[in-house]
């Protein structure tokens, strides 16, 4: 991937140092840039839907939910360049790993990320993520030789991704629309004062079955408690407490079955 920026962005970057890089589940770099007054958040990625849904997103949300400011896109040889501001508070886990004590907070927060989600009106919004979308993306990463079940979570039971992909596709669950984040993990929630600050990364969102998220902040709950083994299980049950719902196991299951697909890693 690239790593010369383009001249507009090194003059919006001076004064600022880089402090850090960061690598998430996809093939973007994230790299974070400090001055006295101010942190930016600078992400590298292939060109493509993922990159220029959340800068769209990012446009579109803005004033409907808390997210960072878009200052820069630009798109360059094979590499997408998108500058964005930073979100005030503090993650709800610590280093992409462990969630944020007290849980039973966090849990509550994660719980209140989620309505916000919900109960945004999705009208106008650019992009659909529906489960029709999703499967569509999970036959092409097949195709192209993207997925692997090996060592990573659920979907091992399957014999090929091309088997998962036949179960997915006939054992679709209803759909319960709403304007959706698409990877909503612990690590992509902003908590300040005791309330929800912000939200980033959801290059994958767009209107679709509220579940998606239901079931991947589930997911996230058990992966960033996993030191506390079943005691884990009061905290999942607590994020469905909150959201006034019953738990549904098999619609959890089969979104994260999906996301073995969708989120395919090269």
């Amino acid at each position: 991937m690239a790593t010369a920026l383009p001249a507009e962005l090194r003059a919006i970057l001076r004064g600022f140092s880089p402090i850090a890089d960061r690598m998430g589940g996809s093939r973007a770099q994230v790299h974070r840039y400090e001055r006295k007054d101010a942190a930016l958040y600078l992400k590298l990625a292939p060109i493509g839907d993922e990159i220029r849904r959340e800068r769209d997103l990012l446009r579109w949300l803005k004033g409907r939910l808390p997210v960072p400011d878009c200052l820069f896109y630009a798109e360059e040889g094979e590499t997408a360049y998108l500058l964005s501001s930073e979100m005030r508070g503090g993650l709800a886990s610590v280093y992409g790993d462990i969630a944020v004590e007290p849980y039973e907070e966090t849990v509550a927060r994660a719980a209140e990320g989620l309505l916000l989600w919900q109960a945004v009106d999705a009208r106008g919004c650019p992009y659909s993520a529906s489960l029709g979308d999703k499967l569509a993306l999970s036959l092409k990463n097949i195709e192209s030789g993207a997925v692997s079940l090996e060592g990573y979570g659920p979907g091992e039971e399957f014999p090929s991704p091309t088997a998962l992909y036949s179960y997915l596709a006939a054992n679709r669950p209803p759909e319960e629309t709403s304007l959706t984040h698409g990877d909503y993990c612990l690590p992509n929630l902003f908590i300040q004062g005791g309330r929800v600050s912000g939200f980033i990364d959801f290059g994958r969102g767009g209107v679709g079955c509220k579940w998606q998220d239901i079931a991947i902040c589930a997911r996230s709950l058990r992966r960033n408690l996993r030191h506390l083994g079943e005691e884990r299980e009061k905290y999942v049950e607590l994020l469905f407490e909150h959201l006034g719902i019953g738990q549904d196991a098999e619609r959890v299951r089969y979104y994260c079955l999906l996301d073995r697909l969708v989120w395919a890693r090269r």
